[in-house]
């Protein structure tokens, strides 16, 4: 499999450089701009393995099961004062024992070009921006840049500084690097992210009971722990589990922090106080007992899938119609004779491509009104 390939590529070359966290702060900005790109790509519903301070600040490749690419992130913060290209080029002044120059930052960022078969693209990540007057006049305003976004005078340098720096760099990877410039604030980052998790949250999982910040923590904390594992890496197994974050781990995580206890408490009250309001002739005890797998197996294991975009479009549908049915009731309504005034609007107008049987979005509109 590629993704075996790509990481036993990983495991057997050693990193130039493995510090962990002890660099303090530089190294939370890496974990919480580390965890602003996850929101980005659980966002687009791509998959992904995220490896943290292993080869590079950041790398990303864009599968955990068949890679194609692997990304490399150089993270830096600069609390507001402006990036030059040459301080991005600037070596030691020894020589290697091959006669080329120390590495510079972003020597380092694209040794990996040469140095993995699935190296894809390079980004500098900062706080701060590029000085506008090695810019072209038509790129200032963009939070991506690439490298023909400055002025030709600045290329031609930073390409002949990086050509002394490392032997063979690939022609074509001068089209491959970008700056991101203004991304996460150094002082604010915690605040930033917390707000865009709620964001995430209200666009993809409407129904949650987490709160932003408590998942916040707890993905920091993981990712936190992956950037500090300082031990030697020769398995591609320890890479996968002691430094790497994946897909479906985020997924493990929402599994494990949403709170489903207030769930079964909807299922509850449903059974409690809406179900014995019915006939038995609308709900026998078969009919009732299928409703209890429902809610409590079947929907339970769909309620909470942000990934299924038909779910959450049609949950949307039922909690405006439930909001407007209410008024329209009578003061003998029921919440059972209001659900199927709703489900039968929703029968309506509803394109039900999923095919999801009256019994079971009339157990979703149960579920809003509980």
């Amino acid at each position: 499999m590629e993704k075996d390939k790509t990481l036993l590529e990983l495991t057997d070359q050693k990193p130039d450089d493995n510090s962990g966290s002890r660099s303090g702060n530089r190294f939370g900005y890496q974990i919480n701009w580390a965890l602003k790109r996850l929101l980005e790509l659980e966002e687009l519903g791509r998959d992904y393995i995220i490896i943290m301070d292993y080869h590079e600040d950041v790398i990303m490749l864009d599968s955990s099961s068949n890679v194609e690419n692997i990304d490399f992130y150089q993270i830096k913060s600069k609390r507001m004062d402006y990036w030059l290209l040459t301080q991005l080029t600037e070596g030691g002044e020894a020589a290697n024992e091959d006669g080329t120059n120390k590495l510079s930052i972003l020597g380092k960022l694209l040794k990996n070009s040469n140095r993995f078969s699935k190296a894809r693209y390079f980004f500098f990540v900062t706080d701060t921006f590029f000085s506008p007057n090695i810019i072209k006049p038509g790129s200032r305003d963009g939070s991506i840049l690439s490298l023909s976004s400055f002025k030709d005078t600045n290329q031609n340098t930073t390409k002949e500084a990086i050509r002394k720096q490392l032997k063979d760099v690939p022609d074509d990877v001068w089209d491959r690097v970008y700056f991101l410039q203004k991304q996460l604030s150094v002082e604010n980052y915690r605040n930033e992210l917390v707000g865009a998790i709620t964001r995430f949250f209200e666009k993809k999982l409407p129904d949650v009971d987490i709160k932003a910040s408590t998942f916040y923590d707890a993905v920091i904390g993981e990712l936190d722990e992956k950037q500090s594992f300082e031990d030697p890496i020769k398995e591609t197994d320890i890479l996968t589990t002691r430094k790497s974050f994946k897909h479906d781990d985020f997924k493990r995580y929402l599994d494990g922090l949403i709170n489903f206890e207030s769930y079964d408490q909807k299922c509850d009250r449903i059974f409690s106080d809406i179900i014995p309001e019915i006939s038995k002739k609308e709900m026998p005890l078969k009919r009732k007992m299928y409703f209890k797998d429902l809610l409590y197996n079947r929907i339970k294991a769909d309620y909470h899938n942000y990934s299924n975009s038909e779910l959450i479009q049609l949950k949307g549908i039922i909690k405006k119609l439930t909001s407007m049915v209410e008024f329209m009731e009578d003061e003998d309504a029921t919440e059972w004779s209001a659900a199927n005034k709703v489900l039968k609007e929703i029968n309506k107008t509803y394109n039900n491509y999923m095919g999801y049987e009256d019994d079971y979005i009339l157990a979703l509109i149960l579920l809003d009104y509980a």
